[in-house]
């Protein structure tokens, strides 16, 4: 037969399967590619979309620990003459106050914006504009029992509470902070 086969012309040797893909394996794989398409673009998006959100909030988180870094250090400095303070404001949200080189500072919270200004040079820069809560509150030191007592006035401050709130852009989380500023050169 083998004989045979190869005497007879082309178009009556038997048919030998085609290798290759039928046209229903076809479709299967490309739905398949679709589907893992889809499910991996998806994946990729929510991963951009988590890492802007955590850059954000880190972002946020190193806004709150400066502005209050930089207003412990200013508090810090706070001139004491004659048995007092020089302390000409002392609100929940603003404070006023001479520091040992004469220069007066101004923090304030207005809005979203927390400020910090000072009179020499006259200068006022913005510590965060995302700040949704700040309250300074201001102890004196019962001299009894070495306790803070709130109350205080400029004559008997010892310790000022800076509560600061960061309300983030991205996420709408609230970030706060808090921290106790003891004044210098109290008698």
């Amino acid at each position: 037969m083998a004989m045979l086969s190869s005497t007879l012309p082309i178009a009556f040797q038997p048919m030998r399967r085609q290798r290759g893909f039928t046209l229903i394996e076809l479709i299967i794989t490309t739905v398949l590619l679709g589907l893992l398409g889809a499910v991996g673009t998806s994946m990729i998006s929510d991963s951009f979309d988590t890492t802007r959100m955590v850059d954000a909030s880190q972002v946020s988180a190193a806004q709150a620990r400066y502005a209050l870094e930089r207003l412990e250090r200013e508090i810090r400095e706070t001139q004491y003459t004659g048995g007092a303070y020089t302390i000409s404001t002392m609100t929940a949200t603003r404070l006023v106050f001479t520091r040992n080189d004469g220069v007066t500072v101004t923090i304030d919270k207005t809005g979203s914006n927390l400020t910090l200004g000072y009179s020499s040079p006259a200068t006022t820069s913005t510590l965060t504009d995302q700040a949704s809560a700040l309250t300074l509150n201001y102890y004196s030191i019962d001299p009894g029992t070495g306790a803070a007592t709130s109350g205080a006035t400029a004559s008997n401050v010892r310790l000022v509470e800076i509560a600061l709130s960061l309300q983030d852009k991205a996420s709408g989380q609230t970030l706060s902070q808090r921290t106790r500023v003891g004044l210098r050169n109290a008698g």
